[in-house]
């Protein structure tokens, strides 16, 4: 920007609103403020020979603005799209189980509601000795086969525990509010999701 003008009273100017480029200030010899130069630059402004400011000069240094890498919106996209396919993925797994297997969701959710702790129990006993006994089994190089079964068998039951904990949460909700089993599986899931974000 250039002056090359009188200004009879105060100059105030924020430079380039963000853009450096856009932020050089150059006082011609022509110009002239009657008062003070207020500006808000990334660099002090040239003041040629000849240019007069009768007031005062006050040069508030302007900050470049720090943009958050795009990385971190797709991380932050790609988080959200797995969260929402978890999601259907446990609602679908779930309407599984109460279909076509619900004589075995009556007796895990019963078990749940009347022995929980022994069940968190066996469920932490599982996650501590399982992958213990799968690195074990692949030390031994001909047990590695044995081994990813194993881990793949601890992650399948991670999975449809997940669904199970859901039925379970739904089904308290539906004795109490007696609405259907569908949404009380939607409303389980939902506060299971919730509760495990926190």
């Amino acid at each position: 920007m250039v002056l090359n003008s009188t200004v009879g009273g105060d100059v105030n100017l924020q430079m380039g609103n963000g853009n450096k480029e856009k932020s050089h200030l150059l006082l011609s010899p022509k110009s002239v403020i009657s008062g003070d130069l207020n500006y808000k630059s990334f660099a002090q402004a040239e003041i040629q020979a000849g240019a007069q400011i009768l007031g005062k000069t006050n040069y508030t240094p302007m900050e470049i603005a720090k943009s958050k890498p795009q990385i971190y919106a797709f991380l932050g996209t790609l988080a959200l799209a797995f969260g929402i396919f978890g999601f259907l993925s446990l609602l679908l797994m779930g309407l599984i189980i109460i279909y076509l297997v619900p004589k075995m969701a009556d007796r895990v959710c019963a078990s749940m509601k009347e022995a929980p702790w022994k069940n968190v129990g066996i469920g932490f006993v599982g996650l501590v000795t399982i992958p213990v006994a799968a690195i074990i089994l692949f030390v031994t190089i001909l047990g590695i086969p044995l081994g990813m079964i194993l881990l793949f068998g601890l992650c399948v039951a991670m999975y449809l525990s997940k669904a199970f904990v859901a039925i379970a949460i739904g089904r308290l909700i539906s004795d109490r509010f007696h609405i259907h089993k569908i949404f009380s599986l939607i409303f389980g899931l939902l506060l299971f999701t919730i509760v495990g974000l926190r």
